[in-house]
């Protein structure tokens, strides 16, 4: 539920902000929550043309909305708002199809599903765009508490003596956290080259084993480094 009403909080926002940009008007935004109005904001900056967003939002709107029913692409429809109208609420629909509010609402979130199952399946990329960061992040305890410190700016070696833990358990955590964290990156663990160097002898071998990994590039690289490589791996793939 929560990852639902943040979904539409960014998608809604967008859609008014897009519209009220290419139409060159001022707006008061639809969306108060801070976190939402945050990430809109650098969404926007780091995507270039308003224009071509816009163009492909809609699009991607149009092409889902036609796979739904009439009447639910309708409800979802009347709750946009745009730099012309008012999105209505559940209520105002509800009178308008003259049908139950609840049943309005059932509609609603039928379709906001539909659209992030998609993102979920690859199907929509500016769905998926909007979903960053809100599906919870499986990882344990423990290394979710790494994660938060490395998050804060510690290095390796403050966060094991910052948790009284061995470097090695730092690593699981770090290990752990490449593969199941799509954002996060191992740039600060491992260089660029030997990264790519990891993945052509993985490739070549056809192996996963670590030593022969290892062994294969003359012991240029720890084995901290190919766990690291491999695990980034397998998240992209499973993400």
């Amino acid at each position: 539920h929560d990852i639902e009403q943040l979904f539409w909080q960014r998608l809604s926002l967008i859609g008014q902000t897009l519209s009220n940009l290419v139409y060159r008007q001022r707006f008061t935004p639809i969306c108060r929550d801070e976190r939402t109005l945050l990430w809109v904001k650098q969404y926007l900056l780091a995507n270039g043309s308003r224009q071509t967003l816009a163009a492909s939002l809609y699009e991607e709107l149009i092409r889902l909305l036609e796979a739904v029913s009439e009447e639910e692409a309708t409800v979802f429809t009347l709750r946009l708002t745009s730099a012309v109208r008012i999105g209505w609420t559940a209520e105002q629909i509800a009178a308008y199809l003259e049908t139950d509010v609840l049943y309005v609402q059932f509609q609603f979130r039928n379709v906001l599903h539909y659209m992030m199952a998609e993102a979920e399946a690859g199907r929509a990329p500016t769905m998926a765009e909007l979903m960053d960061g809100l599906v919870p992040v499986q990882l344990t305890q423990s290394a979710q508490k790494t994660y938060e410190w490395l998050q804060k700016g510690r290095t390796m070696e403050e966060i094991a003596l910052l948790r009284r833990l061995k470097r090695s358990t730092i690593e699981d955590h770090i290990v752990e956290i490449a593969a199941n964290v799509p954002s996060f990156s191992i740039a600060p663990f491992v260089t660029d080259e030997k990264a790519a160097s990891i993945q052509a002898a993985a490739r070549a071998l056809g192996t996963r084993k670590l030593k022969h990994i290892r062994e294969a590039l003359g012991g240029a690289v720890s084995y901290f480094e190919i766990r690291l490589v491999l695990a980034k791996e397998v998240g992209r793939w499973m993400n």
